[in-house]
């Protein structure tokens, strides 16, 4: 019988040291396929060999902060010092105390693509057709923030209303070039408890969260993302005021990055200008 789990401790003049690990022998979509947690003590350092790299799609998060996908490092969170590949591992220095887990996962092999049933790059003609019945508003340039007085040039969008989980929704699409590359689905009097149906839905299609940020007041933020780098991201503000309690955004990761580019472009040219 394969071993799928293990944990052990070892007491040092400096404290315990601690290591716990489990496996999946299962490859399902964006499930956890290792975790490792490491707890090092005050005064010391240390290395961890994360496996499973073998897998389709593997990335590799610390403390629920992706840093490794797509075959290279993304960044590195705090008490990371050093990343490196060796065979079919990460080796990662640690470089202080505190406690480290590792979560290996393989990223969804469904293609994210828009809201409703809308493609990536459709111009707006073709996503009215996808909402014969909405009522959208005029094509226009959004904000450049909730108070911005300033309006984004680059960018055009427009919405309608809907009825999502008995609360009223505001549904905007973005586009750039005339390409379709965001959508926004707003849940102005969100609760978090529609934040966990929302989720829990989202997991039923697209599998396991990638990663979750939770905060003290309840906020959080939850990422799915598939092998071609596009984006679900559900966000849960307890706190807003300018902005909504609940969105939903759907993002393709290549046309955002085209638009990131063309922005610092404009910002360089600019500033020789001045």
């Amino acid at each position: 019988m394969d071993l799928t789990w293990a944990r052990g401790m070892v007491p040092t003049p400096r404290g315990d040291i601690s290591v716990a690990w489990q496996g999946s022998q299962e490859k399902s979509n964006n499930e956890t396929s290792f975790e490792l947690k490491v707890y090092v003590p005050q005064g010391t350092t240390g290395e961890a060999f994360i496996p499973g790299l073998t897998n389709a799609n593997p990335t590799v998060s610390l403390n629920d902060l992706v840093f490794w996908s797509q075959g290279k490092v993304k960044m590195k969170p705090r008490g990371m010092k050093k990343v490196g590949r060796e065979d079919n591992y990460l080796r990662v220095t640690l470089e202080g105390p505190g406690e480290y887990q590792f979560k290996v996962m393989q990223l969804t092999t469904l293609i994210i693509e828009g809201y409703g049933g809308t493609k990536w790059k459709m111009p707006p003609e073709e996503v009215h057709q996808v909402f014969p019945e909405k009522e959208f508003s005029d094509l226009r340039h959004p904000w450049m923030g909730p108070q911005s007085t300033t309006q984004d040039k680059l960018i055009d969008y427009f919405r309608f209303y809907d009825r999502i989980l008995d609360e009223n929704a505001e549904i905007k699409f973005y586009f750039f070039q005339n390409q379709l590359f965001k959508v926004e689905v707003d849940l102005w009097a969100g609760e978090y408890q529609d934040y966990e149906v929302l989720k829990d839905l989202l997991k039923t299609k697209y599998g396991e969260l990638l990663g979750e940020q939770r905060r003290p007041d309840k906020s959080r933020i939850a990422q799915w993302k598939d092998e071609e780098s596009n984006v679900i991201q559900l966000i849960f503000n307890a706190r807003a005021f300018f902005s909504p309690h609940l969105r939903l955004s759907y993002i393709n990761a290549k046309i955002d990055g085209a638009i990131k580019r063309t922005r610092q472009e404009r910002e360089n040219e600019t500033r020789q200008l001045l």
